[in-house]
Formats: structure tokens, sequence, C-alpha cells
């Protein structure tokens, strides 16, 4: 039963990512035991613990993540899991906020999904303020984001992978 929540836990994936990654077996077995359910976003339909599957967690079986909220999560994702692959290493990830921090060629580079038009992100935390770069990622057509010195905003495709 845990192995089935690894799909979660190592994402979120859309349904196609999920197929792709962890085969079909193992995806319909995690629908159909009530471990995961798909949560439809713009982004396509995202697999997430359903009740059991939250159980299992320790947590509240009674709570859904906002679309939105998921959206913003599978963008940065899949932000972080590309400047990986160019070399940068993973300091911190935070899942459920939608921010990583990333260090790599001689930089720290904070990215964050989901700020909201005409906010300006100021980093609480010492080490996430220590970033040389912030990079905001918003779906495409969401509208501009005040830009400071160091912050870069990059719009996503909603219809990308």
């Amino acid at each position: 039963m845990v192995e089935l929540l690894r799909i979660w836990q190592e994402g979120p994936y859309t349904l196609g990512e999920a197929l792709a990654r962890y085969g079909e077996p193992t995806v319909s077995r995690a629908l159909e035991e009530g471990i995961l359910k798909v949560v439809g976003t713009r982004l396509g339909g995202v697999l997430v613990p359903a009740g059991r599957g939250r159980v299992l967690l320790g947590k509240t079986r009674y709570y859904t993540p906002r679309p939105s909220a998921l959206e913003n999560a599978l963008l940065v994702r899949r932000y972080v899991e590309g400047m990986v692959q160019e070399g940068y290493r993973v300091v911190r990830y935070d899942r459920d906020r939608a921010k990583a921090l990333l260090e790599g060629n001689g930089e720290r580079v904070l990215v964050l999904g989901g700020v909201r038009r005409g906010s300006r992100p100021q980093p609480k935390d010492p080490l996430e303020a220590s970033a040389s770069r912030i990079v905001i990622l918003v779906p495409e057509g969401q509208g501009p984001v005040r830009r400071g010195r160091r912050v870069e905003l990059q719009e996503v495709p909603l219809g990308s992978r």
C-alpha cells in the first residue's frame, strides 16, 4: 500500500506522467484501491491521495488540494527536474508550498510557483534569502508579477508537459 503512495510522494504527477513513470498496473491498482484519485487541473488530471491514502499518510481523510495549488506544484517539480539535469542540486524542496532552492554553477536559485499578481516575493528564511536569483513560474497569460533585480518571471504554457 505504501508503495502505491510513492507516486504522490515523488510527484505530483499528471495521470499521463504517472503512467509513463510507474506503469499502468501500479497506477490502476492505486486508483482501484482508493489510495489515489484524479483531480482535474488545466494541466490535466493530477494524482492526489484519496481518503484511504491520506489515512496511510497520517492525515485527515477529507481534504483535496485545490487545482491551482496542484498546478503550481507541478510547474515547480518539472522546472526542478530540468535544473537537476543541467547539474544543479536540490538544497530544499517544499512541494506543499510549491518552492525549491537549488544550487549550481556558482549560484543559488529559488524557484517559486503561484506568486500572485502584484506581489513581490520576499523570502523570510535566511537560506532562501541568500538566493542569487528567484524564478517565478506562472501559467501563461496570468499577467505580470513585480520584478526586482534578481527576479525573473517565466510564463509556462498550460499545454506543456
